[in-house]
């Protein structure tokens, strides 16, 4: 029976169940809309490492020194943590006294994180010292400390290949291929947390991937006999 002067004690259940219903709802929709948006600055943050250390590394190539150097160039295959050395004119970090010189041994390699289980830390190995071995010496600088793997491949102009001696083929390859994959820290939900990975939607690491024409190769090409 309702009361003429106010509500019943049903009315007041069924408002309150209604106004608990839009409250979850609403406070759903809101985490979701902050995890999607946690999501899509980590996913920003990775797109500018990765897009910085792959043109990084295309101004070095692109500044590629041979001169009278015997083998100033060579790439080493290692599955997933591959390596590469060379000689370029790119400006050198400053020593103590703010100088720079243009003429500097450069390398990239990866190196197994200690602190971060599953990922790389990418180096960059640079020398002021030009001694005509490229693998050797020099001043290690970390990139980025959570890198998946990094590779690179040498076209010849047939076919490409996972590795590049200047010195056993004679000169440069015509173009490089740099793959590097970066890993996305993922912090699943509440919900993810008690479903297997394979069935939940897993952020995908960076994958980067660019091709560099060699400036020089045309110049550096082994020569044919002539018959």
């Amino acid at each position: 029976m309702k009361n003429k002067n106010g509500f019943t004690l049903m009315e007041i259940m069924l408002a309150v169940t209604i106004v608990a219903f839009i409250c979850a709802i609403s406070y759903g929709i809101v985490l979701h809309t902050l995890e999607n948006k946690e999501r899509a600055e980590r996913y920003k943050a990775v797109a500018t490492v990765g897009l910085s250390v792959v043109e990084r590394i295309r101004r070095d190539l692109e500044h590629l020194y041979i001169g009278n150097i015997a083998d100033p160039f060579a790439g080493t295959d290692n599955r997933t943590a591959d390596k590469i050395d060379f000689v370029c004119t790119s400006p050198s970090f400053p020593d103590e006294n703010g100088k720079r010189t243009h003429l500097i041994e450069v390398g990239y390699q990866l190196k197994e994180n200690e602190t971060a289980l599953g990922y790389y830390l990418l180096l960059r190995r640079e020398s002021r010292t030009v001694e005509g071995n490229p693998l050797q010496g020099g001043v290690l600088r970390v990139l980025y400390d959570k890198v998946k793997s990094l590779n690179f491949k040498y076209y010849d102009g047939t076919d490409w290949y996972d590795s590049w001696s200047y010195k056993e083929q004679k000169g440069l390859p015509r173009a490089v291929k740099i793959e590097l994959i970066i890993g996305v820290e993922q912090t699943p939900s509440e919900e993810e947390q008690e479903i297997p990975p394979e069935e939940t939607m897993q952020i995908k690491d960076g994958y980067f991937s660019t091709i560099i024409a060699m400036p020089l190769s045309e110049e550096h090409r082994p020569q044919k006999q002539e018959k």
